[in-house]
């Protein structure tokens, strides 16, 4: 272990010196050494030969010295008796140059009696079993920790066909009993074998273990949260709770505040006491009018309205129903209003107000109230009338309202009156818009209110766009570009103004945001199922979008308006209502630079990034120079690798995939080929501007599949070849499947992909594959994994043969000799397609070593040839692919198995 000595007594803290304990840790100890020391980690691995090297050093013994109260002879410690140096050497230092937490133990399968019945797995710190047959297993497990010492533990695992988990179909009910009557709960479950306990309160009761519950003279002690727990061999599952309770009549006070006055805009809220079992339905009313979605004792409405004035009551209800006395509730808009009128007319102010009343009234003009007179009517009522108003009548005029209790008065307004001549227009440019962006300006007129205006009218304005007719504002998003004409006039009850004309500049959108886009989602386990996603997305030049998400087999379509950023790029968020599934929220950004799409889709838990590019290509404009010699279509061939650290691994596919990509000169890749589980590939989109291509394949019922951007890449030779794009990922991912699936059916997480490949060019007449010639023609097929490493395998299929100068395989005579596990092979030199198949043979088990009992499985050989080099000189066609096996013993219901096939020379 590493220790350090600790600063004062803190226990959990350390000086810049460290030093290595020999011997078993014990912390306990070495915080009681000179003063306490604090032990902070261990060493393991690599690390271990510096502190062997530091044990090794010369041992002395030293003289007792006097050491902060200690005469302790320190002895069998690789001290330096010398005198210290007057610098230090650093060369002679140990430094920690990493420290990480560590796992203390790691875990294995020992040992599984009946592999053919269960396979067993560890992951992380679970065991993941798959049943494969009827019949038990023993499985173990095997914990060791660091310094190699192992425990392990045992446990049968027992597989039986059509065994079911419990599963409730119906919850036992909350119900009110009258007091004295029985009481019955009931559950109704599937399952295997399924044992029943009830509870009361969390506590099991004794006796009862079937399917329903019965309570005789229901009496208060026996109300309560009741459950049943349901149990058979696979696990154990919890009902909802069932309160039981006396069954009582209900009770509804009446709301309170019984008298309500506010101003239109304010919060209402009022409140009542409901009592009664069951529980009794609540509903308010207002005059007699239900209003829905007020189902508690506790009414509010957020923001009343005049509509909202009158008489409350609140109904409860069980088995009868009680109706509580009113509340009252009086609404008043207070905010006021703007009046306009021209000179010797007539102004009228007018309080709007709703409810029984009986309210006051007393207005006034700035803080001065007014009196009656000849030209001033209504000071004291709902609606004041000012007559041959002239320019001094103009001002703010305001109302104070008294409500019905007399006290809480609410003051209305202001009443913003204008006395006007014509208005006055300023010339004026436009500021300028963009396509796609939010906009507003008010057209500017004279401020002074003695002209204000009432009303606009503007005509030429752009597509998208619009005004508002009372204050002339125009907002909106323009959707076409260009220089617009517009004309203006504004009016008031005075007249109307000369005529005003001004130039709208409407800028377009940049050209890399508009056009076709193609994204995919990263895998996301809630949210795709781990399929990933695609996103296929159309912007025009008008700002409109729309398009297609696909996530976990379900086809989603969208459309909307982006908006423009201050950078010139585009962006939008829109959001996805589905039926009984969280709402999706998704965004995205489109980029000036190259047209890159970016954004996330959510379902306010879960989240999973996009990545996408544009349709850059156009085979009449800008032919795709990914394509043949920008004229025709080009075909590539390209080989998908697992990595190295999962060869060998039964858990993963352990084939090659394949597949072709053949790209247009508009820029449409179409790929088509086979997974590394031997599942077909077909998927197309567009190629971006550097060579990305969108692989989106979901497989297994969409809760798996290939995902990932691939990329061509053409180097300083002018040679392309296909690769990944980096950094980005490009896996294959299945989640656990049912227990029929034969193939992975334990499913597996991400498998990063290596990727090689590049144009496929057909070898010419008489030219063999591989580089081989006449005089060397020998080719071998290999295979490897997928179930090939059984031990009672008679004869595996590898062989060795030569090609012809038309690329025909020269195989040995089927079940020969030189052939015995009867390989063929076909080579289609025209599409690069690799077919054929083997067969092998093995005793048939349980019948020991008796040769005449064999049993035999014919597996089919796919793959197809691939280029490597990076340049044309270098150009050379090798073999991949995979083939799939069924399992030997249990050929109807084992598992399927994938393995990998080569086809290279054969080496000296």
């Amino acid at each position: 272990t590493v220790a350090s000595a600790k600063v004062g007594n803190d226990p959990n803290s350390a000086t810049h010196d460290f030093f290595f304990n020999q011997e078993d840790a014990n912390a306990t100890n070495l915080d009681n050494q000179n003063a306490g020391f604090t032990v902070f980690g261990r060493v393991a691995g690599s690390g271990m030969s510096i502190v062997d090297n530091i044990i090794a050093l010369p041992q002395r013994t030293y003289t007792d010295v006097i050491v902060d109260g200690s005469t302790s002879t320190f002895a069998n410690w690789p001290m330096n008796d010398v005198s210290a140096p007057t610098t230090m050497d650093i060369t002679k230092t140990v430094k920690i140059t990493d420290a990480s937490e560590i796992p203390v133990l790691t875990y294995s399968i020992s040992n599984n009696t009946t592999p053919a019945v269960a396979t067993a797995v560890v992951n992380g710190s679970n065991v993941q079993v798959t049943g494969l047959t009827d019949g038990a297993t023993d499985i173990t497990v095997q914990a060791a920790d660091l310094d190699g010492n192992t425990t392990s533990q045992t446990f049968t695992i027992t597989v039986q066909s059509g065994f079911i988990a419990p599963s409730i179909t119906t919850q036992p009910v909350s119900q009110a009993i009258v007091a004295g009557s029985t009481a019955t709960l009931s559950v109704v479950a599937i399952g295997t074998d399924l044992g029943y306990q009830w509870r009361k309160d969390g506590n099991p009761l004794i006796g009862e273990v079937g399917s329903s519950l019965e309570i005789a003279d229901f009496q208060a002690a026996n109300e309560g949260d009741y459950d049943v727990v349901l149990t058979n061999a696979a696990t154990s599952i919890t009902s909802s709770v069932a309160t039981l309770s006396i069954k009582t009549t209900p009770g509804v006070t009446a709301p309170t505040p019984d008298s309500v006055f506010i101003a239109a805009g304010q919060p209402l809220n009022l409140q009542s006491t409901v009592t009664g079992s069951p529980a009794p339905a609540i509903t308010w009313t207002r005059n007699n009018r239900l209003l829905l979605g007020q189902t508690s004792a506790t009414l509010n409405i957020p923001s009343a309205a005049l509509t909202d004035a009158g008489a409350y009551r609140v109904k409860a209800k069980n088995t009868t129903a009680v109706t509580s006395a009113p509340a009252t509730v009086n609404v008043v808009d207070a905010s006021g209003a703007r009046i306009v009128i021209a000179s010797n007319k007539t102004a009228t102010m007018k309080v709007l107000i709703k409810g029984t009343g009986p309210f006051s009234y007393q207005w006034r003009k700035g803080a001065t109230n007014l009196t009656e007179s000849t030209t001033i009517r209504g000071v004291t009522n709902g609606t004041l009338t000012l007559r041959n108003c002239d320019f001094s009548s103009a001002g703010l005029y305001a109302c104070n309202v008294t409500g019905p209790d007399g006290l809480t008065v609410i003051d209305c307004g202001p009443y913003d009156l204008r006395v006007v001549t014509k208005p006055v227009l300023s010339n004026f440019t436009a500021p300028t818009a963009f396509v796609g962006a939010g906009y507003s300006f008010v057209v500017p007129y004279s401020a002074a209110t003695t002209s204000t205006p009432t009303s606009f009218v503007i005509t030429g304005l752009p597509p998208g766009m619009k005004y508002n007719k009372a204050t002339g504002e125009i907002t909106g998003r323009p959707t076409r570009a260009g220089s617009f004409t517009l004309k203006v006039k504004a009016s008031n009850p005075a007249g109307s103004s000369a005529l005003v004309t001004a130039t709208l500049l409407v800028v377009p959108l940049d050209s890399y945001t508009i056009g076709s886009f193609v994204g995919l989602f990263a895998r996301q386990t809630d949210l795709n199922r781990d399929t990933g996603g695609r996103m296929d997305l159309s912007v025009s030049d008008s700002g409109a979008y729309s398009g297609k998400i696909n996530l976990a087999g379900v086809t989603y379509a969208v459309k909307g308006t982006v908006d423009v950023r201050s950078d010139g790029s585009i962006q939008a968020i829109n959001t996805i209502v589905r039926k009984n599934l969280p709402t999706l929220t998704f965004g995205f950004v489109v980029d000036t630079t190259s047209g890159g799409l970016s954004g996330t889709i959510t379902d306010g838990t879960h989240n999973s990034e996009l990545l996408g590019w544009r349709q850059f290509w156009s085979s009449k404009f800008l032919p795709s120079y990914f394509a043949a010699n920008n004229t025709t279509a080009e075909t590539y061939s390209m080989a998908m690798d697992i990595p190295a650290g999962s060869v060998g691994n039964p858990a993963i596919p352990q084939g090659t995939g394949f597949a072709s990509i053949k790209v247009s000169t508009s820029g449409i890749a179409t790929i088509s080929g086979k997974t590394i589980d031997g599942n077909t590939i077909t998927c197309s989109g567009i190629v971006g501007p550097s060579g990305q291509i969108a692989v989106f394949q979901p497989l297994y019922k969409n809760t798996g599949g290939l995902l990932g951007p691939l990329q061509l890449v053409t180097g300083s030779n002018g040679y392309t070849k296909v690769t990944t794009l980096t950094a980005t990922g490009f896996d294959h991912a299945k989640q656990p499947g049912p227990s029929t699936d034969r193939s992975y059916q334990a499913g597996f997480a991400p498998v990063a992909l290596a990727v090689v490949g590049g144009p496929y060019r057909a070898p010419g007449k008489n030219v063999r594959i591989m580089g081989l010639t006449t005089g060397t023609p020998s080719a071998t097929l290999s295979f490897s994994e997928g179930g090939l490493d059984d031990a009672t395998i008679i004869d595996l299929p590898g062989i060795s043969f030569d090609l012809s100068a038309t690329n025909k395989a020269l195989l040995p005579k089927a079940g020969t000799a030189g052939n015995p596990a009867k390989v063929s092979l076909s080579i289609n030199t025209a599409s690069g397609l690799i077919s054929g198949a083997f067969t092998v043979v093995a005793p048939t088990p349980d019948t020991g070593d008796d040769p005449s009992k064999t049993v035999s499985r014919t597996s089919k050989i796919m793959g197809r040839l691939v280029p490597t080099g990076s340049a044309a000189s270098s150009y050379t066609l090798f073999g991949i692919g995979q083939f799939q096996l069924t399992d030997l013993a249990n050929p109807r219901s084992g598992p399927i198995l994938t393995g990998n096939m080569s086809l290279d020379p054969t080496t000296p």
